[in-house]
């Protein structure tokens, strides 16, 4: 009901919905508090009921935002002097601008005083009779200029404009001032005074500091994953050049959500960034802050708020069986992320949601048995209830179940163990292994390069570390989720603080987020060089200006140490598929049946290939 109802408002922007007038937006306004009224007296799951809360305050904070801009009364008033100095006798025409930026009709009513009796020296010599008060009309959007001109009777400094006009339209009235500015009439023949006598001198304003922010976003509806541009509008609505710190709450995942410097009179910038729509549902923008110092006052400044309505994705349908049987049919079994379903029983004591995959409940039991293969559900933990849902092609790329991953981690350390023995950085003559033990979230070695006789000096360190949330795996049997900068931070501050340069190389088994890879593409350090390891794709990521090019080619390629198998093994091997998923052999059966099956394969294509043997003579 909520959507079917209000859900015009997601789709149109803030101006669109302001066009609709005050009165519709005011009414509108109310009946939100009564829906949210409703929603918090209703006996809901606290999960559903902060779902439309949520919905229903972005709603309001939209429409807030509209009624605020359809009320405003927004009139620019200018006054401006063909000549800043004349003679007595002599005339100067003086031009009035007045421009409607408002969304509505506005009139303009001046004070009794304009225009025949601005100043005691300057007669009104056209028009000659002006209406009494003198008023003007403007329409939306329309600029009007009115032209007078004057007569200078008296010597001396005659100032024009400074008066208050009282604006009307929308429902509303305001105050608005004009800019006061002079003109300065002179005896016939008298020198005009250099420096001092100026073209249009305008008189001085008292300082105002006044700062206009405007949050927009490009769109307000996006699916969960995607990116939010954001624009931050700033502008100087004051009299003075003011030095400014702007500042949101955001995290961007691109461009800067901050920036400083200074704005003079009426100048305008835009600030840009991107944010990531992490979470389904409205979720709302922060108001910006702009913060400044004048004459040692602090003056502060905020935005609006802006609510983004973030959908799920269409999930992409995907039989992890086939895809199960595809990858290990192409004989990249130490790639492929899990090898076999096991049944885990997991102790849950929270509400549990169930969407879009195959479950059974059994209410006798207390037990909900999932009939999916494991890696293809994902376990999403909240404050007051689980959720369980089909995982994504993407976190499907980067599943890993327990065995997995511990076996890629100790394959690989076993590995690198083995080919840094057998290497030497220049000038080391002999090296020290040793374990490093951090559970348990990895596990670790290091290799320290030494010179020299009685007294060893250590020249060089690498680290070999690898990182998997175990905590997860222990727990639900599969992760789905690369890792972050958080783990990376972590392997850097094992190796800061030592005298010698230091090479960290760390995998992990489910990947990397691109935030981290962005990191290791462009970290510079001189004394410690950074790499990182997909271990199930063994894709590296790393800057290869630093220290770590010396090591590279000593990380294994396992798409090469794997070889796909050939198609005359296929039928074998599709043998031990359905008696590994029927249960009829063990993980470590197929294993190493796999490998002495495909392996007579090969022998006898060689055999063939190779033809008869020649006769003995």
């Amino acid at each position: 009901m909520l959507r079917e109802r209000y859900g015009y408002i997601e789709h149109r922007t803030v101006d669109e919905l302001a066009e609709r007038g005050p009165s519709f937006l005011g009414d509108l306004l109310k009946e939100l508090d009564g829906i949210e009224d409703q929603i918090s007296r209703a006996r809901l799951l606290s999960s559903d009921m902060k779902h439309l809360l949520e919905r229903v305050k972005g709603y309001k904070e939209k429409v807030r935002s509209a009624y605020e801009k359809a009320r405003d009364i927004c009139v620019k008033l200018q006054i401006r002097a063909d000549k800043g100095s004349v003679v007595t006798g002599d005339t100067v025409q003086v031009t009035l601008r007045a421009i409607n930026c408002s969304l509505f009709d506005v009139e303009l009513e001046f004070p009794e005083s304009w225009p025949d009796k601005v100043s005691d020296g300057l007669e009104l010599v056209a028009p000659q009779k002006p209406p009494k008060p003198f008023k003007v009309p403007l329409g939306k959007g329309e600029d009007a200029t009115y032209t007078f001109t004057y007569r200078a009777e008296k010597e001396g400094r005659h100032a024009i404009g400074g008066m208050f006009v009282h604006a009307r339209g929308g429902g509303a009235s305001r105050q608005l001032q004009i800019n006061l500015i002079e003109v300065i009439v002179r005896a016939p023949g008298a020198e005009r005074k250099p420096g001092v006598e100026k073209p249009l001198v305008e008189a001085a304003p008292a300082p105002r500091v006044e700062i206009e922010l405007r949050k927009t976003v490009e769109r307000d509806k996006v699916f969960e994953g995607e990116s939010i541009r954001v624009n931050v509008h700033v502008r100087n609505r004051g009299n003075i050049a003011t030095p400014l710190a702007v500042r949101n709450d955001e995290k961007a995942v691109s461009g800067d959500s901050s920036w400083s410097g200074t704005l003079g009179p009426g100048e305008e910038y835009t600030l840009s960034y991107e944010v990531k729509a992490e979470k389904r549902g409205v979720i709302t923008l922060e108001p910006a802050v702009a913060e400044c110092y004048v004459d040692g006052k602090l003056y502060t400044f905020r935005s609006n708020s802006v609510s983004v309505n973030v959908l799920p994705r269409e999930e992409e349908r995907i039989d992890v069986d086939q895809l199960v049987n595809g990858v290990v049919q192409k004989g990249l079994l130490f790639m492929v992320g899990y090898l076999v379903a096991r049944g885990k029983e997991v102790k849950v004591p929270k509400k549990t949601i169930v969407e879009n995959i195959r479950a059974v409940e059994k209410r006798d039991e207390g037990k909900l048995y999932v009939l999916e293969h494991p890696i293809s559900v994902v376990i999403e933990e909240h404050d007051d209830f689980v959720r369980l849902r089909r995982a994504s092609p993407a976190e499907l790329s980067s599943a890993v179940d327990a065995a997995t991953a511990e076996r890629l981690e100790s394959a690989f350390i076993g590995i690198m163990e083995g080919r840094l023995s057998a290497w030497r950085p220049r000038e080391a003559e002999k090296f020290k292994k040793e374990s490093i033990s951090d559970p348990p979230n990895g596990l670790g070695v290091v290799y320290t390069y030494l010179r020299g006789g009685l007294v060893p000096r250590a020249v060089s360190r690498v680290y070999v570390l690898t990182y998997s949330r175990r905590d997860k795996l222990s727990k639900y049997g599969v992760d789905h989720y690369p890792l972050s900068t958080k783990e990376v931070s972590r392997a850097i501050g094992v190796v800061e603080g030592k005298d010698e340069p230091a090479i960290v190389i760390v995998g992990s088994p489910t990947g990397w987020d691109e935030e981290a890879k962005k990191f290791a593409r462009h970290y510079v350090n001189p004394r410690i060089g950074l790499l990182l390891v997909d271990l199930k794709t063994m894709e590296l990521y790393y800057n290869p200006q630093g220290l770590v090019q010396e090591v590279v080619d000593l990380v294994p390629d396992f798409g090469k140490l794997v070889q796909p198998v050939p198609e005359e093994c296929l039928e074998t091997v599709e043998r031990l598929d359905d008696a590994l998923l029927n249960g009829v052999i063990t993980q470590d059966d197929y294993l190493r049946k796999i490998g002495e099956e495909v392996q007579v394969c090969l022998q006898r294509k060689e055999k063939v290939l190779a033809g008869p043997l020649p006769e003995k003579t």
